[in-house]
């Protein structure tokens, strides 16, 4: 393991456009995580602090979700398809450990592009280029593997509070919905923006778009789209820190800050050598889990507020 703290990247504080964003503050989240909720947020913008990278014994990782039952990090392995075959089985899961030591190198095989993933409760969901796995991580077992025929590159899946699975078509430009066991379009973005991240709530989407280099919010009622954040880059994960404020990486190495007063900042800028793809944010130890692609590494991160 790489323990060198002090991180390599370029960090720093760089504003960008503010816009506008309703303030969510998570009050529940302070019965869970007690003086840590209260004393964590004492900056307005925060700051990464290297806690370790791991050695490159990843396969393009793409994806990092954690299991708060069993403590553990679920790691998407792509395997050749950036630059192969994309259906050639080589594709896996792993369990990773969060000192970042692999438990199970291979926990879900013979996927053939794994990239954006969730849990819910006990079922871990899998985006497989054309096709999204069900897997029930209790038994170890596939609960249930949809393939899509009407879809071109499935990206991120996420999962909102009651247990509903929207997964993005990003090729294809669409969100889908899992409606009684079939994938129906959701959204259809007819503006072609590319939409990678997703994050679900109760009232809407928060959608990364790659093309159009923003964050924005898709009302799951109306369908009405709001701006967030721009300049983004090629937008990828989303993770929100429990203040109302939201993380979000840029693919090509940055990671932005929005905070809840809409204020946008850069965090990381790490483009000159490594990427950025899908992140998890674990709130109760304000740690951030960056998977580094094509470095074949994933990195651990503390969210410092000073």
């Amino acid at each position: 393991m790489k323990t060198d703290a002090a991180a390599s990247e370029r960090s720093t504080h760089r504003k960008l456009s503010p816009m506008d964003i309703p303030m969510r503050f998570l009050l529940s989240l302070s019965v869970i995580v007690g003086p840590l909720f209260v004393s964590a947020f004492a900056s307005d913008v925060p700051r990464l602090e290297l806690l370790w990278e791991s050695e490159p014994v990843h396969f393009f990782p793409e994806c990092v979700v954690y299991d708060p039952e069993r403590k553990v990090l679920y790691v998407s392995n792509i395997g050749e398809t950036p630059d192969g075959e994309p259906h050639n089985g080589d594709g896996y899961v792993s369990v990773v450990d969060l000192d970042g030591k692999i438990v199970t190198k291979k926990y879900i095989d013979g996927l053939n592009d794994p990239k954006g993933m969730d849990i819910y409760e006990d079922t871990l969901w899998v985006n497989d280029r054309d096709a999204i796995v069900q897997w029930d991580i209790a038994s170890g077992k596939l609960v249930n593997r949809f393939e899509l025929q009407d879809v071109v590159f499935l990206n991120d899946i996420g999962v909102g509070p009651n247990g509903e699975v929207f997964s993005n078509d990003a090729d294809g430009h669409k969100v889908l919905a899992l409606n009684d066991g079939k994938w129906d379009v959701f959204w259809d973005n007819t503006e072609e923006q590319r939409p990678n991240g997703i994050w679900v709530e109760s009232d809407r989407l928060l959608l990364a778009m790659n093309w159009s280099h923003q964050l924005i919010a898709l009302d799951r009622t109306t369908l009405e789209q709001t701006v967030l954040l721009d300049e983004i880059g090629a937008g990828d994960g989303i993770e929100p820190v429990g203040n109302g404020g939201y993380l979000v990486t840029d693919y090509l190495g940055q990671v932005f800050y929005l905070s809840p007063d809409g204020e946008g900042s850069v965090l990381m800028d790490s483009r000159d050598d490594k990427l950025t793809a899908d992140l998890e944010f674990i709130v109760d130890q304000q740690l951030v889990i960056i998977p580094r692609h094509r470095n074949h590494t994933i990195a651990a991160y503390r969210l410092v507020w000073e």
